[in-house]
């Protein structure tokens, strides 16, 4: 797995990890915006699940630090396909 390079951030080798993407779980990924084009790309690696999400054209609000459309699809993803 990848080293962290900051403990404060949970960040290292462009990975980050979070535990405010979805509620209980630890995920490492990656997010990016270019151009009205939004993305995220988050795993865990202990259940063996990965999300991948990529957006235009949403608004640019964010809460606990995504964008607000990507979190709700991720969310939307991992409740009805992976934690059935």
């Amino acid at each position: 797995m990848q080293t962290v390079l900051s403990e404060k951030e949970g960040y290292g080798l462009a990975i980050s990890t979070t535990t405010k993407l979805i509620a209980g779980k630890t995920l490492k990924g990656h997010t990016g915006s270019a151009y009205g084009l939004y993305s995220a790309m988050f795993f865990h690696p202990e259940e063996k699940f990965g999300i991948v999400v990529i957006s235009n054209g949403c608004q640019p609000g964010y809460t606990d630090g995504f964008n607000t459309v990507i979190r709700k699809t991720v969310n939307c993803l991992y409740d009805n396909l992976i934690s059935r």
